[in-house]
């Protein structure tokens, strides 16, 4: 890439990042936002573990939510809570006061490396202004939550398979579903690619598949190694709290984050939702008047 085209995309990567982290105090220090507050209690309450061994012993490691009485309920990827808590450690603000900037930096820093991701695959500085711009992230960007995480991750995993680094596609979708288990939806995406690259030599589309989902487990394990007990046995806790997560999200269960959507007409709701908070009003017009 010329150095010009550099300057701009850095440029275009800044006016992003500071969108993103201009007010990260929005709050100033109340922890407004329900799920992260979660986040953030559970992440100044685990502490690092002493060694290897203990980091991947589900039943004891310090690292482990499922291990203090609070935090039984645990749904959550853990790999943004393991980085939040390493950053917070090392520059000594690991305390529930400050380990929320800590999360909602990084948060803002890996959704504005979605900026560059799309350069990549578009070559249009349009795409990567408009990301940089649109409201739905930037807001996202201001919470110490999983899915700016998870964005980048399963953006950088299609990236990397339409170059073909697979090995690498696998350490990123292994990420991603160490974000947010529901990253699996994904998965379909990628069987299909496969599917489409190599339907013609069926030896090395097994071969490329394996390799690839040998790296994603590998690399899901170690970065959320609970949800495992052993190597490939699953955490009955984490089935337990799926199962309940289920249960929550019945339509005939009067979950309380739940009934706000309630005689919500669907398509109706998301629409208006898109147009005024996700794309925000100017870009919206902007889209409509192109179609």
């Amino acid at each position: 890439m010329p150095f010009k085209n550099k300057l701009i995309l850095l440029l275009i990567f800044c006016i992003g990042l500071f969108f993103r982290l201009y007010g990260l105090n929005w709050d100033q220090g109340q922890h407004l936002h329900p799920d992260e507050r979660f986040l953030t209690m559970v992440a100044a309450d685990i502490k690092l573990p002493n060694s290897i061994s203990q980091y991947f012993d589900t039943a004891t490691s310090p690292l482990n939510p499922g291990n203090y009485p609070n935090y039984q309920f645990f749904v959550y990827g853990t790999f943004p809570l393991f980085l939040t808590k390493i950053f917070a450690v090392i520059f000594h603000i690991d305390n529930y006061e400050n380990i929320v900037l800590v999360g909602r930096f990084l948060s803002a820093f890996f959704d504005a490396g979605i900026i560059i991701i799309l350069y990549k695959l578009t070559k249009k500085y349009l795409t990567s202004i408009l990301y940089a711009t649109t409201v739905l992230p930037i807001q996202l960007s201001h919470f110490f939550a999983v899915d700016t995480f998870l964005n980048f991750f399963i953006l950088l995993t299609f990236y990397l398979l339409i170059k073909k680094r697979f090995a690498f596609a696998g350490v990123s979708f292994g990420l991603a579903l160490a974000c947010k288990i529901s990253a699996l939806y994904f998965l379909p995406i990628i069987i299909l690619f496969l599917i489409t690259k190599f339907h013609k030599n069926i030896f090395k589309l097994f071969l490329v598949s394996g390799y690839l989902f040998l790296v994603t487990f590998l690399t899901f394990h170690l970065f959320q190694p609970y949800i495992f007990d052993g190597l490939f046995k699953l955490n009955p806790l984490f089935v337990n709290n799926i199962k309940q997560l289920e249960i929550m999200s019945s339509p005939n269960n009067n979950f309380p984050p739940a009934i706000q959507w309630i005689n919500k007409i669907p398509l109706q709701r998301s629409a208006l939702n898109l147009v005024f908070f996700g794309l925000g009003l100017p870009l919206s017009l902007l889209f409509i008047l192109s179609l």
